[in-house]
């Protein structure tokens, strides 16, 4: 700390007054001497940062391990106490008015460090100097340099550091809009395919649902269908049924009106041999008593009774013929009324079975 403090005993000559600007130096600068050297260390890795994006080459060249180099620690004394041992102390009160004025920068000093490397860029990678040649380089060229001509430089890579740190944001910004707006894309593009399947899936249940209805539908048409089928067959089978039944009942009515038919013609062909048998007896009596006349008269008028006899004969025989006759048409009468009474039987039948059909 004592190479903080000679400059301000050298520039300021009240004690109170060089006392309190030591005090808020050391504030400003008491992490560079803390045991952790954390403060150092990210300085130190600040001056790897703008080495790397201002000049990669460079940065490579000095990164490279097998030089021991590539922990930047040659710097190390330049960042501890900002530059006191390299200059004197007028110079050095100058140098530190421009880094404690925060111009551009709080941290003026590690772009200086970059600036002298920048200086000595053509020693450094084309001779591919080692630790201890760089260290030995940069102390003799800073020696020998107006520090003008190195704050210049620290200034301008300033400049181009923020360039192209905005570079870099606005190239990061695009990147990050144009990720943004991927995954609004993708996020739109995801919505229509959902959107596009859930429509599939509700056209697919539509249809699966048409399917399930004409199928239900189907079987429903099938049931009514066999249903009918089976009123049909069975509707057939009674008409069969009740076709058969009305057959035996006209095979019964048929057999019993022949029955009776016969039964009626046995007793008109009975009541015609009783009636002939009559007919025959009254003949016989009345040729009986014709032969009696006969006998009678016989003397009186043999021809004449025998004219009455052939002409009564004539009239028996025409009487005999005309009852036949009326038994005949009594007989097929009866026979008739019995055809009209099955032919309207059978059709009442016949309309049965159309109005069951």
């Amino acid at each position: 700390m004592s190479d903080f403090a000679s400059p301000l005993i050298y520039l300021l000559e009240k004690e109170s007054d060089m006392f309190w600007c030591f005090v808020n130096l050391m504030k400003r600068i008491d992490g560079n001497f803390k045991k952790d050297q954390k403060t150092i260390n990210k300085k130190i890795e600040m001056i790897k940062f703008i080495c790397r994006k201002l000049d990669p080459e460079l940065y490579l060249s000095i990164n490279d391990s097998k030089y021991d180099s590539d922990n930047f620690l040659f710097c190390y004394r330049w960042i501890l106490v900002n530059f006191k041992r390299e200059y004197k102390y007028e110079i050095v009160l100058q140098l530190w008015d421009k880094m404690f004025c925060n111009y551009l920068t709080s941290h003026l000093e590690v772009f200086m460090v970059f600036a002298l490397l920048k200086l000595n860029r053509t020693k450094i990678v084309d001779q591919n100097l080692n630790f201890s040649e760089i260290m030995y380089v940069m102390n003799q060229f800073v020696r020998k340099k107006s520090y003008k001509v190195i704050v210049d430089e620290s200034i301008q890579a300033v400049y181009n550091l923020a360039t192209l740190i905005e570079d870099d944001i606005e190239k990061r910004e695009r990147e990050r809009l144009l990720e943004i707006e991927k995954k609004k894309m993708e996020e739109l593009l995801r919505e229509k395919l959902k959107i596009e399947e859930e429509n599939r899936n509700i056209q697919e249940n539509e249809n699966q649902n048409e399917e399930n209805e004409n199928i239900k539908e189907n079987e429903i048409k099938k049931g009514n269908d066999d249903e009918k089928e089976i009123k049909i067959i069975n509707q057939e089978s009674n008409i069969d049924q009740n076709t058969e039944n009305c057959d035996e009942k006209n095979e019964v009515n048929e057999n019993e009106n022949t029955k009776n038919g016969n039964i009626q013609e046995n007793e008109n062909e009975n009541e015609i041999n009783e009636n002939t048998q009559e007919n025959k007896n009254e003949n016989d009596k009345k040729n009986e008593d014709e032969k009696e006349i006969k006998i009678i008269n016989q003397e009186s008028n043999i021809g004449q009774d025998t004219e009455n006899c052939d002409e009564k004969n004539e009239e028996n025989e025409n009487e005999n013929t005309e009852n036949g006759n009326i038994q005949e048409n009594e007989n097929g009468n009866e026979k008739n009324e019995n055809i009209k009474e099955n032919e309207i039987k059978k059709g009442n039948d016949d309309e049965k079975k159309s109005i069951q059909k």
